[in-house]
């Protein structure tokens, strides 16, 4: 009876590792993206696009579940199970709606970045709005990693039960045994 709680309290702990790790690199491919843009806007050659895609394809995984690309540059896919809850899939999808609104306001950056007095003013709104995007992202981090804890806490203590009781089972049986194996030896004496 412990084996298998203790098998499903590793297996979800590594489930919800990926899914975390997901989400937070979910943070820091932002943080790229917000960097490759600002470079764009110098005239940097900067794969924003790139980083884009792998950020809509990753925070569709985490709402929805599916197989997603575990490093963008060196591959290897996961399958991630959906939102575990409400609150964490509204979370993300307030993530996905912010980040939405980033890459239209990203574009329209790109366009009037070559004049400086519309560029200054358009970056600094844009960096506000990645701010925001980034803090909400975190909470949803931060979510998933409480999910997570409740989940093996809750797993422990369903163990915790479990053993007393098996034990308890298994004292039973024997004393029975113990018991009928008296009684045999007094009926064949």
């Amino acid at each position: 009876a412990i084996v298998p709680l203790t098998l499903t309290i590793i297996k979800i702990h590594e489930s919800d590792a990926h899914v975390i790790d997901i989400a937070g690199r979910q943070r820091m491919l932002l943080e790229r993206h917000m960097k490759e843009v600002l470079l764009a806007s110098q005239g940097a050659e900067a794969d924003y696009l790139r980083t884009r895609a792998a950020l809509k394809e990753r925070g569709q995984a985490l709402i929805h579940g599916g197989p997603v690309v575990a490093h963008v540059t060196r591959g290897g896919t996961v399958s991630l199970p959906a939102a575990p809850t409400d609150e964490i899939k509204q979370t993300l999808l307030e993530v996905q709606r912010l980040m939405d609104e980033l890459f239209t306001k990203a574009d329209a950056f790109l366009k009037v970045s070559r004049n400086a007095a519309e560029a200054g003013a358009a970056r600094d709104a844009l960096l506000a709005e990645n701010a925001e995007l980034l803090e909400v992202a975190n909470d949803a981090v931060i979510l998933l990693a409480r999910h997570s804890e409740d989940n093996v806490q809750t797993l422990i203590r369903w163990e915790v039960v479990v053993v007393p009781l098996v034990v308890l089972l298994a004292t039973l049986g024997t004393w029975r045994f113990l018991r009928a194996e008296k009684e045999l030896k007094k009926s064949q004496a």
